[in-house]
Parts: structure tokens; C-alpha cells; sequence
């Protein structure tokens, strides 16, 4: 939903078989049915502790964030 927070954080997940690649990469969310409810190509990350995230949270625009949010508000 809008102004949730999902925060996969792949150092976690790379044993599992799941990571998002530095060098851009794409990104979507289906619910139970198969039906995709967000999608978002991830550009590549000038630095590890970049981030691209809605700004403001819950906005349309995406945007490449020089802070690392992890639970908490997106910030520029």
C-alpha cells in the first residue's frame, strides 16, 4: 500500500538467491493473483550508499537519494 515501507535488503537475501544489482536493475510487486501492482527500473547506483526511492514517500517520483533510509522516511 502507499506509504508502506519494503525494504529487501539483498546482503540478507544473496543466500537465498535474491539481490538487486548495483548496475541498474527492475523491480515489481504482484499480489497473490499475479497481478503486478508496482514496477520501477532501478537506474545504476553512483556509490553503495546511494539509494533510489519515492520522493516525497508515497509520490510517483523516483529519484536516486544520497541516504541510505532503511525503515524509516525517505530523505534526499
Amino acid at each position: 500500500p502507499p506509504r508502506s515501507t519494503l525494504f529487501p535488503y539483498t546482503t540478507l537475501f544473496r543466500s537465498a538467491g535474491f539481490g538487486l544489482g548495483s548496475g541498474g536493475d527492475e523491480v515489481w510487486l504482484e499480489n497473490s493473483s499475479g497481478t503486478q501492482l508496482d514496477y520501477v527500473k532501478i537506474p545504476a547506483m553512483p556509490v553503495e550508499t546511494t539509494s533510489y526511492c519515492r520522493m516525497p514517500d508515497g509520490s510517483a517520483t523516483w529519484q536516486i537519494a544520497n541516504t541510505v533510509t532503511r525503515g524509516t522516511s525517505n530523505k534526499p
